[in-house]
């Protein structure tokens, strides 16, 4: 029980993070757009549903520890309890003898409650991160690299069918038909969540293909929303990898 408390908490929690990342990142068009009550309540609804599983999680919690730390006090009347109906004299060297074996188990009781709820929460993040490793691999061919010499076009997506989530039943985007020719400058404009960046992702390979073809010629840079740098000087985010021509 205490595994699966613990797995819902992590998916509701990731839930809450992921909505409260993209309103920060996106709060300037919130803003503008009067949005940011109606993604309040969203915020809210998703942080009542993480409350909900915490606090069945620490009543577990706190019903387990009760358990196990009234165990020792229980165990001791019981056993004594038990001799006196049975008639078992009870005598001085006895009833040292078992509360010190008591108290020896006392001390191993009250871990095992944190115990297990370590384990539990261990158990379910490696089975976090073995789901994230087992994942497949994004294929090699989702995109064909053309020579310049056989086209005119830079990027062509011929009945494209792309999805994030494999499972589902219902692709992120359809029916994809781009050709852009080469010189020519394009601006891609739409809604937020309308597909602009995944359509991107498309053309650098990074999302899944379910049908389709996409063919780029020439090389291809990416600058995304969000700056990533490496933990380098300047020159090493410039280069990213590559050698350095003091003649460029």
């Amino acid at each position: 029980m205490q595994k699966e408390l613990q797995t819902k908490i992590m998916g509701v929690k990731d839930d809450r993070m992921k909505a409260t990342t993209e309103i920060l990142r996106s709060m300037k068009i919130l803003k503008l757009q009067a949005w940011d009550m109606h993604y309040l309540l969203k915020l809210q609804a998703l942080r009542s549903e993480e409350y909900k599983w915490l606090w069945r999680s620490v009543r577990l919690t706190a019903l387990t520890t009760l358990v196990f730390w009234g165990a020792p006090a229980f165990i001791s009347s019981v056993s004594f309890g038990s001799c006196i109906l049975m008639g078992i004299p009870l005598t001085t060297g006895t009833v040292l003898s078992a509360l010190a074996t008591f108290r020896m188990l006392q001390d191993p009781i009250f871990i095992l409650p944190d115990m297990l709820s370590v384990f539990a929460q261990g158990k379910v993040s490696a089975d976090r991160v073995v789901k994230y490793l087992q994942e497949e691999e994004l294929k090699c061919d989702a995109v064909t690299q053309v020579p310049q010499s056989d086209t005119c076009y830079d990027v062509e997506i011929d009945q494209g069918i792309f999805t994030w989530e494999l499972e589902t039943d219902s692709p992120t985007l359809t029916n994809i038909e781009l050709r852009v020719k080469r010189g020519m400058k394009v601006a891609i404009c739409g809604m937020v969540g309308s597909g602009k960046s995944s359509l991107l992702s498309c053309i650098l390979g990074e999302m899944p293909k379910l049908e389709g073809s996409v063919r780029v010629s020439g090389t291809k840079a990416y600058v995304p929303q969000t700056a990533w740098i490496l933990s380098g000087n300047i020159r090493d985010n410039i280069l990213f990898g590559n050698l350095y021509d003091k003649e460029k």
